[in-house]
């Protein structure tokens, strides 16, 4: 039990540790169940080894309304 706790904790890990040496990120998200039910879309590029920047577009709807929503964001460690 305590070896395959450290397989997967070794596997864990490296597999975080390669995510971060990609030079770009595509993600997405569907949400619901409050006030608005939408989807999300995210694009991340890596400027260097340290420096990243990001932008989200998102959009959102409920019965009388909806909304549209775009953010840059520009991180850095």
């Amino acid at each position: 039990m305590k070896r395959l706790l450290l397989f997967i904790a070794f596997i864990g890990i490296g597999a975080l540790a390669a995510a971060q040496f990609t030079p770009y990120a595509l993600g997405g998200r569907f949400y619901g169940g409050g006030d608005f039910n939408g989807a999300e879309i995210s694009f991340q590029k890596g400027i260097s080894d340290r420096h990243r920047t990001e932008l989200d577009a998102s959009f959102g709807f409920r019965s009388d309304n909806s909304r549209i929503a775009l953010v840059g964001m520009y991180h850095w460690v």
